[in-house]
């Protein structure tokens, strides 16, 4: 079964679950964390203490906020003891949703191409705007 954990700082990670029941109702398989400003222990043991619920032949995502951060710095130290995880930093809606609907398991090739996907889903929508008013206005003199 394919499983996807939400990590974040404050409450972006239960926002996104939160909007994921909206766009596809509840999903069983999806989990969120979140570090608060005045926690004083890491997440890592809750969400270790889920992981080791799961079966050893799930295929696992944890996605984080950002990498670097301390919620990203604390799930890496996970992954020697699961190596079924993987970890990605920089959580978007897209990614969450494709994860999380999708049948596993992904081979390293198609979890690249699905990231890209993602990536390419990030757009100024402003400038995209400006600039198709700006080729409307060309076609007009």
């Amino acid at each position: 079964m394919r499983r996807v954990i939400l990590a974040s700082h404050g409450g972006l990670a239960t926002g996104a679950l939160d909007t994921v029941h909206m766009i596809v109702g509840d999903l069983s398989n999806v989990y969120a964390f979140t570090l608060l400003r005045d926690d004083i222990l890491p997440i890592s043991g809750q969400v270790r203490a889920l992981l080791n619920t799961f079966d050893p032949s799930d295929e696992v995502f944890i996605l984080t906020d950002m990498v670097g951060s301390s919620v990203n710095n604390d799930m890496v130290t996970l992954l020697p003891d699961y190596p079924q995880v993987t970890l990605i930093a920089g959580m978007n809606m897209p990614l969450i949703l494709t994860l999380a609907t999708e049948d596993g398991p992904s081979t390293p090739e198609e979890l690249a191409a699905e990231l890209d996907m993602c990536r390419a889903g990030l757009k100024n929508c402003s400038l995209a705007l400006r600039e198709m008013d700006e080729e409307e206005g060309d076609d007009l003199d």
